[in-house]
């Protein structure tokens, strides 16, 4: 018997020492506090502006996201009108993909899309739980559907291996945000991480609330070469992992952490939380500090351009950014007047809406100096 105990006592240990050895193994770079080549400032065009009230084709309800293709060509999700609008490089409208419905090829609620290196398209409609997949021609090819509830962002590697996001419940009501890697071809997933999210809030008329935007969140997007970049909105750190899931290296950016105001929590309330019954707003759960981060792009350049959290409260209209190589070192500030939604070939795109008609447009803007931008070595 103490032989038997023994025996699983050096397991144990041998199992504790490689665990360790695993996480020692993940190399840790410490990000200088300046960057390689200071502040960077682009030099942009006048924009080309897409966007009508009075013509279908240019007229977008809810304009989601935008992607652009290796010739220039723009595709913008609306996902209030349940469909993908395509442009020429020079504004005009080519065609539409998909429509309101729940047949082949068609959207109940389209939340994100991803176009792989071969010009197919794959589109995540969340209501439905599914991926719907259309060929580089825009016909449609097959749906692949999901479990899993809460699906938000995502891409497709050349393998065709699924990396997403997606929320789980264990049964006190506690809810996590997972980090996910699907061989469909395998039916085999794996967890690369998780994070607590919220408590599950259930009002009297049996609404319940998935978060705000001081919440953990996660970001990711391929690198050319099939490694993954990954980032948590909480965390001033960069991840870099491997197709296969494993983390290579991260890189940590020296943050100062900076305290949820009060004025922010209660503009979180009005927003977010209307329907919640008052007395209850102590069961909505904040971090004890603000976000890092609050987007993550990445260029045809292997440049990562991460968007600093900007608090609610904030009304400047200026964004600021991080950006760095694909090695993660950090090359430079950014600042602009917008949100970049997109940036690539020497073009950035962004969503802009007015105050008072409520009209939104797709602005693409070039960008003159683009060659003058510096990847690092």
């Amino acid at each position: 018997m103490k032989i038997k105990v023994k025996f699983v006592l050096i397991i144990f240990a041998l199992f504790s020492f490689l665990s360790a050895k695993t996480e020692i193994e993940v190399k840790t770079l410490i990000c200088p506090e300046n960057p390689l080549y200071g502040t960077f400032k682009f030099e942009l065009s006048p924009p080309l502006i897409i966007g009508s009230e009075t013509d279908d084709r240019y007229f977008f309800f809810s304009l989601r996201k935008i992607i652009a293709d290796s010739d220039g060509q723009i595709y913008a999700l609306d996902n209030k009108a349940a469909r993908i609008q395509v442009y020429n490089k020079n504004g005009e409208y080519v065609e539409t993909i998909g429509r309101k419905g729940q047949g082949p090829g068609e959207f109940s609620v389209p939340y994100n899309f991803f176009m792989d290196e071969k010009g197919n398209l794959f589109v995540l409609d969340t209501m439905a739980r599914k991926i719907i997949v259309f060929s580089d021609d825009w016909k449609y090819v097959k749906s692949i559907s999901f479990n899993e509830i809460a699906l938000s962002h995502f891409f497709v590697d050349k393998s065709g291996n699924i990396f997403f996001s997606t929320l789980t419940t264990k049964p006190e009501g506690n809810m996590y945000i997972n980090f996910i890697k699907w061989d469909p071809k395998e039916n085999m997933k794996r967890k690369i991480a998780s994070d607590f999210f919220l408590k599950m809030i259930i009002s009297r008329k049996g609404s319940f609330f998935y978060g705000h935007p001081y919440l953990q969140h996660y970001y990711f997007l391929p690198l050319v070469g099939n490694n993954v970049v990954f980032v948590k909105s909480l965390e001033p750190a960069i991840h870099y992992f491997s197709n296969e899931g494993e983390e290579l290296y991260k890189v940590l950016k020296e943050e100062k952490s900076e305290r949820i105001t009060k004025k922010e929590k209660e503009i979180v309330f009005s927003e977010s939380f209307e329907w919640l019954e008052e007395g209850r707003h102590e069961e909505v759960f904040f971090p004890e500090f603000r976000p890092v981060y609050s987007n993550l792009l990445v260029d045809d350049e292997n440049r990562i351009y991460l968007e600093r959290f900007k608090p609610m409260n904030e009304k400047s209209t200026r964004y600021s950014y991080y950006v760095f190589n694909e090695k993660g070192r950090y090359l430079y500030n950014l600042v602009l007047n917008f949100r970049m939604e997109f940036i690539k070939n020497g073009y950035v795109y962004t969503i802009k809406t007015d105050e008072e008609s409520g009209e939104t447009s797709l602005l693409r803007y070039k960008i003159e100096n683009w060659n003058k931008i510096k990847t690092g070595s």
